[in-house]
């Protein structure tokens, strides 16, 4: 995963059955390149679940988020042309 996100030079993350209850600062860094992200996340339900969403906020902005047990919602912002999705 964190090969992949690095490889790709990506600025958006989203990944479900992180299996994970929560993340430490380096955890997220070393995902990201060291880039700066801000990160979301739903834990994990055991062995079970776990949502990850970030955005590279040079590129991006989340505007809002809706957290649920299974579901993570997003209003991301390309502030480069102010584009929401």
């Amino acid at each position: 995963m964190k090969k992949h996100v690095l490889q790709e030079s990506l600025d958006l993350v989203a990944l479900q059955e992180t299996i994970k209850q929560d993340f430490e600062d380096w955890e997220l860094k070393e995902m990201s390149g060291n880039k700066e992200f801000n990160w979301i996340w739903v834990p994990a339900r055991g062995h079970f679940g776990g949502l990850l969403t970030g955005v590279n906020i040079e590129g991006f902005e989340i505007e809002h988020s809706i957290l649920e047990q299974f579901f993570v919602g997003v209003l991301i912002r390309n502030r480069e042309i102010n584009f929401r999705f």
